[in-house]
């Protein structure tokens, strides 16, 4: 009996002291924790951008950005030249009575009544510009001889030049050149006299058995006509001349 009750005495002792153990509070208990598993870093990458996102406030505006502005380049316009207007031109070769043989555009009206006295005329459309051109062979002013030197073709000119209004002459300009083999003067921005319209002329003198001859042109129907172009036209008409 007296060894009996110590042991129970003590089994209870050992019991109440597991029981409170087992009742205590869960914060009184320390779980360790896990050691980070290694992410490969794609996925890292990707987790931090899903995070930041997520962090983002719903109300912030999206920013759109602007185009940016280009500067303004200048366009570069091509301007027709004189030879890639005659590549668009048919020309073609006629003989008119004894003193003319000159080439012209295809399609362009002709006005031959006069060619026995060495008068002709043309007109038809050039870059979408309308043109009449004559070829004559003309009376020339008295003292003036059909037979003299270069200087007599330049008195021919001056006294043409000088049966216009003083105001007028100026803005004559006249340029040697050669037409048919021939010495020629090219007189530009010559008014008519009879209309007053502008026009360019060619004045041929002499050559073996043919006289001095004259070959003019005017723009028809045309208030600012383009005088360069006039003149590339009678350059091409002067040297067509045979």
């Amino acid at each position: 009996m007296d060894t009996v009750f110590p042991r129970i005495v003590a089994f209870s002792l050992a019991t109440m002291l597991v029981l409170t153990a087992c009742t205590s509070p869960m914060s009184s208990t320390r779980i360790s924790p896990l050691a980070p598993t290694a992410t490969p870093a794609t996925n890292a990458t990707t987790l931090v951008a899903v995070i930041e996102t997520l962090q983002t406030p719903a109300s912030a505006p999206m920013r759109i950005s602007e185009p940016a502005t280009l500067p303004m380049m200048p366009v570069a316009v091509s301007t027709p030249t004189a030879e890639s207007r005659e590549s668009t031109v048919q020309w073609t070769r006629q003989q008119f009575g004894d003193v003319w043989n000159i080439e012209y555009p295809q399609g362009w009206t002709i006005n031959d009544a006069g060619v026995y006295a060495g008068s002709l005329s043309l007109e038809g459309t050039y870059n979408a510009h309308r043109y009449r051109i004559s070829f004559d062979v003309p009376i020339l002013p008295p003292g003036i001889s059909p037979s003299g030197d270069v200087a007599t073709l330049d008195a021919w000119v001056a006294s043409e030049i000088a049966a216009l209004p003083q105001e007028r002459q100026k803005a004559v300009t006249v340029e040697e050149t050669v037409v048919a083999g021939a010495p020629a003067r090219r007189v530009l921005n010559m008014p008519d006299l009879a209309t007053g319209e502008v026009t360019h002329r060619l004045y041929i003198w002499h050559s073996s058995n043919v006289n001095p001859r004259l070959i003019v042109i005017r723009p028809v129907g045309q208030d600012n006509p383009d005088r360069k172009e006039m003149q590339e036209l009678l350059d091409r008409f002067g040297a067509g001349v045979r």
